[in-house]
């Protein structure tokens, strides 16, 4: 029932667990899936499940096959893949496990499981938290092993659209047509004036007619 205030140190342990939601997941983040793959290393269909998870002994990048035997290389065949992810382009996430690279699309209600080491980068209020402590005065402490499991569900900030930026001909082109439209009132009124007629030395506005007419 107490309040405490406490602090990482560096040789702290600390796993976070939660899940999240596919616009979460982000290039650079380590993932496994389970997946059937043609020899080209693309998803035959989009993956119901993502793990997001810290490398270890336990948990390696890298390709398994799922089947018996050795895989036929010229076939479709199922692999469990880890491996961290260099680029996510229109929906297509592509995953270098080792040598080789995998890419697949995550289905919009898959289940993003979570399960990260020395990390509190998504840490939130109202998280529960297991912790091993160092007390060092009352109410005050440091984590030397602590399990936080996320009560929210994570999720990705909304991609902003970028302005497009217009050319620098673009700009001054546009710049002319403001500066044409401004003087064209002027421009209409000096046409007017100059068609109008030239008075005649009789103050009429006929026109003198020449010895030929």
């Amino acid at each position: 029932g107490e309040v405490w205030v406490i602090a990482p140190v560096a040789a702290s342990q600390t796993e976070f667990i939660g899940e999240a939601k596919k616009n979460w997941v982000a290039k650079g983040m380590t993932v496994r899936v389970t997946a059937t793959f043609d020899k080209k290393g693309m998803a035959a269909k989009p993956v119901s499940l993502v793990q997001v998870f810290t490398p270890s002994d336990d948990y390696s990048i890298g390709a398994e096959f799922q089947g018996e035997g050795k895989p036929d290389r010229n076939l479709p065949q199922e692999y469990l893949v880890a491996g961290v992810i260099k680029r996510i382009i229109d929906g297509k996430v592509t995953v270098s496990a080792g040598k080789k690279q995998f890419t697949f699309e995550i289905e919009d209600d898959a289940k993003v499981e979570v399960d990260l080491f020395n990390t509190l980068d998504w840490v939130q209020t109202n998280d529960k938290v297991i912790a091993k402590l160092k007390y060092i005065n009352p109410g005050e402490g440091f984590i030397q092993t602590a399990s936080i499991e996320s009560k929210t569900m994570l999720v990705g900030e909304e991609k902003k659209t970028k302005r497009k930026r217009r050319s620098r001909r673009s700009r001054k082109a546009e710049k002319e047509a403001e500066q044409v439209a401004g003087e064209s009132p002027a421009s209409e009124g000096a046409s007017e004036e100059s068609s109008a007629p030239e008075p005649t030395a009789d103050g009429s506005d006929k026109k003198n007619k020449t010895a030929d007419e």
